[in-house]
């Protein structure tokens, strides 16, 4: 399981365990996390407007993206969607 939080923590935890396995530390509070389709990779957003790609194999910060409005994840690629492209997608075209 994983969790993020204000603190700009991302904390995974094995439930067996009395407290978490890893953390990663962002710089601002994170207000979402996804596990990639791969499982190897974690993808965080912040309330600063970054999306980062935590590499779990390497236990380390693969990729960094400021100033996202919305990504998506094709093909095993994480890819930061154009203002346009985002608004199309929230009005239904």
């Amino acid at each position: 399981m994983f969790t993020g939080s204000d603190d700009k923590t991302i904390k995974i935890w094995d439930l067996r365990a009395p407290r978490w396995q890893r953390q990663y530390v962002c710089a601002a509070g994170v207000t979402s996390v996804a596990l990639h389709p791969n499982q190897t990779e974690l993808i965080s957003g912040d309330s600063a407007g970054s999306v980062r790609v935590w590499d779990l194999q390497a236990n380390a910060c693969a990729q960094v993206m400021l100033n996202v409005v919305c990504v998506s994840i094709e093909g095993g690629a994480v890819r930061r969607l154009t203002d346009i492209v985002y608004q199309c997608l929230c009005q239904g075209r």
